[in-house]
């Protein structure tokens, strides 16, 4: 668990609250959130001076709204404290003195990655699936509502399948991600696990996403001349990369990149672009900023003498676990493993 601190704009407690520039207000007149954005405000802002003003965005609307502060409500700009607990583990939440509201987000176990088919030379071989993303769900809740401790679970990452050692032999499915919760006010489901390489050309569909508020990205499915490629997520966990595989004409596909939260500026994971090379894990969510993590990328393929390609981990927050690389029958050779899903996160956000 990590703990910090913020002085972020306040709107008066009858109307909302506001954690900061770019974040969320729920106004009880429009029973909605909206995001704030403030400009021209100065430390002397008065809410009669009509020179001012806020801009919202309006998420219902999809437009910003610009608003004259005397419509506001008085106190604006009046800073408020908060601290924050981020928790990568179970844990108990213990409400804070004087805490009068909290924000808590909740994301699921990123699933397991699949792994790949060992199989002989001009048949499929396809890769595992990605895990799928954690699901993301989130509130504000008065604090005179909370127990004066509130139980905190964390999912778990969902296991990565076992390499295939024996020739002709399927890959196994990932493990799903578990689910997240605060107390039994909110919770979000992980993502479901990558499932394991097969000798036809397709290996199904794509792996489905935790279920919350925003659900977590779907995770590649494999195919044995490439993949369909995962989600990518907004703040949920987003799915894994598929591995790596093989047709039944030889010609090796390209392992799959993991997904991304759209909300940070992380990059794709790279899949094993080269026979045996692992897929790279995801980047790593669970800050009191960015909460989703990316997945993990797919293993490339192996061969009758070497090893196929791990999938990459997906990172802390819900990301998907990559694929493992199919594999060709061989004295040698084991398909790749799938990748760990990344473990699911809770934060919250303390108001006084």
């Amino acid at each position: 668990m990590r703990k910090g601190t913020g002085i972020p704009a306040h709107v008066d407690a009858n109307e909302g609250v506001a954690s900061g520039d770019g974040t969320r207000v729920r106004v009880d007149g429009a029973v909605q959130y909206i995001g704030l954005g403030i400009s021209e405000l100065d430390e002397c802002t008065d809410p009669g001076e009509s020179g001012d003003r806020l801009i919202a965005y309006d998420a219902s609307a999809l437009d910003h709204k610009l608003l004259a502060l005397p419509e506001l409500p008085s106190g604006v700009g009046t800073p408020v404290v908060s601290t924050v607990d981020i928790y990568t583990a179970d844990d108990t939440w213990t409400k804070p003195a004087g805490c009068t509201a909290v924000h808590v987000i909740v994301i699921g176990g990123g699933g397991g990655g699949g792994s790949g088919r060992k199989g002989a030379a001009a048949t499929h071989r396809c890769g595992g699936g990605g895990g799928g993303g954690g699901g993301y769900t989130e509130a504000f809740l008065a604090a005179s509502g909370l127990a004066a401790t509130v139980a905190v679970t964390v999912g778990v990452g969902g296991t990565g399948a076992a390499a295939q050692a024996t020739n002709d032999s399927n890959g196994t499915s990932g493990g799903a991600g578990g689910t997240s919760s605060f107390g039994t006010h909110l919770r979000a489901t992980g993502g479901s696990g990558g499932a394991g390489g097969t000798n036809s050309a397709s290996n199904g569909a794509q792996t489905v996403g935790g279920v919350g508020m925003e659900s977590g990205s779907v995770g590649g499915g494999a195919v044995s001349s490439g993949g369909l490629g995962p989600g990518n997520s907004v703040s949920a966990g987003a799915g894994g990369g598929a591995g790596r595989g093989v047709t039944s004409s030889n010609v090796v596909s390209t392992g799959m990149g993991g997904g991304v939260p759209l909300a940070t500026t992380s990059t794709s994971s790279a899949g094993g672009a080269v026979a045996g090379g692992a897929g790279t894990a995801g980047t790593d969510g669970a800050t009191d900023e960015v909460a989703g993590s990316g997945g993990g990328g797919g293993g490339g393929n192996g061969t009758a003498e070497a090893d196929g390609g791990a999938g990459g981990a997906g990172g802390t927050g819900g990301g998907g676990g990559g694929g493992g690389g199919g594999s060709t029958n061989g004295t040698a050779g084991a398909s790749g493993a799938g990748g760990t899903g990344g473990v699911g996160v809770v934060i919250v956000r303390s108001f006084y």
